[in-house]
């Protein structure tokens, strides 16, 4: 066994060598002479080395061979009679792989000097793996051997303690549920205790699970005679449950054959984005919002739903008579998070996600190219992406004409806001994506991924179970046939990403978030992901907005920045950003300062609120109509346009007029923004000539 590995290796070290400096000195007639000299010089060192180590290899197993045969011999006969097959099964292994840890650390100590660094590397990695082996080994055979028993004796003895124990644990997963999936966990400044719960809660439950799917396999294939209880200790249950154990061969491998093709029944019949909360989410966002404005409706009598609510996205697109495409004014842009759960970039380990965008033209994702070992980009298209026409992406119908092929503006929508999903972006946790699979909680949705030429036109997976694996253990990446989608605020919550990359001139942004500290977690991420992944850098100064604390109008709802394109792209045109932040600044009307008044919370209530009264919507409707207004009507009235067959405002020039509005109201020291120039402060005005009265006050004088 020891030969074949190492030549193996040696046979894979010839077929990648490691490439040497060449010597540029050398006479051109010498290099041939050289290269001869080197391979038998290669030759040579591969005996001696393979000797050495073949000596050192049967030196390392004659001291391994002592240590078993001496650990054996030093177990008391008594001990061996009472050791089992369960007993061996489960720590026969784990000990068995320790020994041959310790030889090899010994062959490479003996070894020495004629192994290289490679080599050491090599054995740490598989040292590494073997000891993830042992552990999972251990933690599988100690959870069905050993668990069952466990709980029976704890349930016959302390039936009443152990029945609020579990009802504890059953809680404690529900409150971590609960707080993992929702905006109270994961931000800064979030509760210490919602914290600690939804990273307990998850292993808590996932201890339920094994311990009931393992006392379950017990009853089913193994099952063990009843002991009274109060009169058998926890050792006589245990040698109950493997006396069962070792008399259940026959019944096990029926059970598991069983299993394996319930399992695959399942997996193919089972269409794993209708069978979960995502369409069920959006069958009702489709009746309740695009349901309001479709007419003729003609709604199923029962259940209230018409399938002609739901319209595909690509129609969108509307044809000029030349045939030429003209876009729907608003042209949709939803925006979707692509989970990197476990994604092999590890820049992006912290962020776990990308942005995967649906339009009407198109869908699919660009990521950011990483720099090659050479300073260059590297042309991969797994690191880049591709889009799709959205006429034929996800159009394949499945065999039995699949009505869910094609993508339709409910099913964007719908995934646009999958807020609650197993993979959650970088909210996402493995034992949380567990829990959640676990419960079906998944609003998420399974979409074929672009770049895979044969099945970026089929609208979901032919045989789920394979992707359900990845979504309970957080195995999604990029690279799969299918890409796991889940709500775009997973990776960034305003949707100024998607438009910085289209270098749209004028952006408004709409932070609706439930920030009432305000401490612009959603907008901070949005400008450094802008600047790290597309080098776009925005001048913003939020300052300004600040929440009224007294009877005293205070701060704005409204800030102007610049997106500055030209440091990305040199010659293209900066853009402006409106950044609009409801916020209660004391100049309100006096049904938004009622409301305020009894709603201390107001505008930054949860989103977790999804039924909002008559007040409550009437509330929100009057402040935006307030903050749109001063935010735009002066700017917009001077840009409209009164040319017949023109568009109604120049967003150039409402783009240069909200800049300038914005660097009227910006302080003067805020801070220059990678080599540009700070603003200048405002010049003094000058004082006046004596009878002379200047501004507000000399009027009132006057």
């Amino acid at each position: 066994m020891w030969a074949a590995g190492w030549g193996c290796a040696q046979y894979q070290n010839a077929r990648f060598p490691r490439s040497e400096p060449q010597e540029s000195h050398l006479e051109p007639n010498a290099a041939p002479l050289k290269a001869t000299e080197e391979k038998l010089h290669a030759r040579h060192k591969l005996v001696v080395e393979g000797v050495g180590h073949l000596l050192c290899a049967i030196g390392a197993l004659a001291v391994g061979t002592l240590l078993l045969l001496k650990g054996v011999a030093s177990i008391p006969n008594a001990v061996l009679d009472k050791i089992d097959a369960v007993n061996l099964a489960t720590f026969g292994m784990p000990l068995m792989l320790l020994l041959f840890g310790v030889t090899i650390t010994l062959m490479i100590g003996l070894v020495g000097r004629m192994y290289r660094d490679e080599s050491r590397e090599w054995w740490a990695r598989q040292g590494a793996w073997t000891a993830i082996f042992m552990l999972a080994w251990s933690g599988l055979f100690l959870c069905t051997f050993y668990m069952p028993p466990l709980l029976a004796w704890t349930f016959a003895e302390y039936q009443a303690l152990s029945s609020v124990g579990a009802l504890a644990i059953v809680l404690l997963a529900w409150l971590g549920l609960r707080s993992g999936s929702s905006n109270a966990t994961g931000r800064p400044g979030s509760s210490s205790k919602l914290e600690l719960a939804a990273k307990i809660a998850p292993y808590a439950f996932m201890l339920i699970i094994v311990a009931i799917l393992t006392t379950w396999l017990q009853t089913m294939a193994a099952p063990a005679p009843r002991l009274t209880p109060g009169t058998h200790p926890l050792s006589a249950f245990y040698a109950a449950y493997f006396k069962a154990s070792m008399l259940s061969h026959g019944l096990l491998i029926p059970l598991l054959i069983y299993c394996a093709i319930t399992a695959a029944v399942l997996g193919w019949r089972v269409d794993i984005n209708k069978f979960s909360l995502y369409m069920m989410y959006r069958m009702r966002l489709v009746r309740a919002y695009f349901g309001a404005s479709s007419n003729p409706r003609a709604p199923h009598p029962f259940t209230g739903f018409d399938a002609a609510d739901d319209i595909p996205l690509h129609s969108l697109l509307h044809q000029r008579p030349d045939g030429s495409i003209q876009p729907q004014r608003p042209y949709h842009i939803i925006n979707t998070a692509l989970n990197l759960v476990n994604g092999e970039e590890l820049a992006w380990q912290m962020r776990k996600a990308a942005s995967f965008s649906m339009t009407p033209a198109f869908c699919g994702f660009e990521m950011p190219a990483l720099p090659g070992s050479h300073g260059d980009k590297v042309p991969s298209k797994m690191l880049r992406g591709c889009y799709r026409p959205t006429s034929d992406y996800a159009s394949r119908p499945a065999l039995f004409k699949d009505d869910d092929a094609l993508v339709k503006l409910g099913l964007a929508v719908a995934v646009s806001g999958a807020a609650a999903s197993p993979s959650m972006g970088y909210h996402s946790s493995p034992p949380l994506s567990f829990l959640m699979t676990l419960f079906n909680l998944r609003l998420g949705r399974w979409s074929p991924n672009p770049l895979k030429e044969h099945k970026w036109k089929q609208s979901a997976p032919r045989i789920g179970f394979f992707s359900l694996v990845a979504e309970l253990f957080g195995l999604t990446d990029s690279s799969a046939n299918f890409l796991y989608l889940s709500d775009g605020g997973h990776f960034e919550n305003l949707g100024l990403y998607e438009l910085v990359r289209r270098r749209c001139r004028l952006i408004v942004v709409v932070d609706a978030s439930a920030d009432h500290k305000f401490t612009f977690d959603d907008l901070g991420n949005a400008i450094r992901k802008c600047f790290t992944d597309m080098h776009v850098p925005i001048r913003l100064n939020a300052s300004h907005i600040e929440t009224m604390s007294g009877p005293t109008p205070v701060g704005a709802a409204f800030v102007t920045g610049e997106i500055n394109y030209a440091k990305a792209d040199g010659v293209c045109e900066n853009g402006v950003l409106l950044y609009i932040k409801p916020t209660m600044t004391g100049s309100e009307n006096a049904d938004l300062l009622n409301y305020r008044k009894t709603h201390a919370d107001f505008p930054h209530q949860s989103t977790a609120d999804q039924w909002f009264d008559e007040d409550q919507f009437e509330s929100y409707r009057a402040l935006g109509y307030q903050i749109g207004m001063a935010a735009l009507k002066e700017a917009a009235l001077k840009s409209a346009s009164r040319l017949p067959g023109s568009p109604s405002h120049r967003i150039g020039y409402l783009a240069h007029l909200l800049l300038k509005q914005g660097e009227a109201e910006a302080p003067a020291n805020v801070l220059p923004l990678h080599g540009e120039e700070p603003p200048k402060p405002p010049v003094p005005p000058k004082p006046s000539a004596p009878g002379v009265k200047t501004g507000e006050a000399g009027k009132r004088r006057a």
